[in-house]
């Protein structure tokens, strides 16, 4: 019987299915024994695609029918890993700084060297260096990437435009002793 998996998964335990029963039998009333033998020449390293699971009588026997084996088929479908954009923060009035992502959920313990994706996810954000103190939206789409036993999920993160800290300081003064205190003033940077 046909089934499918996910790349990286083990397989499912593997099916059959019976036909051509006469006289109303079906398999518990017509004296079929045993068991088939399935196999299918994938593994969890197996890429994304279509592989034939082969059946064998293995143990099957009956006294009124003969047996006509059908394989069937196993189809590996892509795993999903997780695009992330990271979450960023600067301060109000400074440029952005590099938007960069995170992917997990890889399969086979691989990692981004090993999996076959290749290419960048394109980030951007909204936010510029006149943008108010607030959170902002860093989208991210695929861009580039490219896999063949991966598709892509993608998550967008948060940019936070945080206050920019200001310096007040009082300007020195003099005076005699005295006299009135001079006016006091303070010079703001930053």
């Amino acid at each position: 019987q046909d089934t499918s998996r996910i790349y990286g998964d083990a397989n499912p335990g593997f099916d059959v299915q019976y036909s051509g029963f006469r006289n109303g039998q079906q398999k518990s009333s017509s004296g079929l024994e045993g068991e088939p033998a399935l196999n299918s020449p994938d593994n969890e390293w197996s890429d994304v695609g279509e592989y034939d699971i082969a059946v064998d009588t293995g143990s099957l026997k009956a006294k009124n029918y003969k047996f006509k084996l059908v394989k069937g088929k196993l189809q590996i479908r892509p795993a999903t890993l997780n695009v992330v954009a990271d979450e960023q923060e600067r301060m109000y009035g400074e440029e952005n700084p590099a938007l960069t992502y995170t992917i997990n959920g890889y399969k086979n313990n691989q990692t981004l060297s090993n999996s076959g994706v290749n290419g960048q996810p394109t980030l951007n954000t909204l936010a510029d260096a006149l943008s108010t103190v607030g959170d902002y939206d860093i989208m991210i789409v695929p861009g580039s990437l490219i896999a063949k036993n991966y598709a892509f999920k993608m998550g967008k993160g948060v940019l936070h435009v945080r206050k920019a800290v200001l310096n007040i300081q009082a300007d020195a003064k003099t005076k005699t002793f005295g006299d009135v205190n001079p006016n006091l003033t303070y010079n703001v940077t930053g």
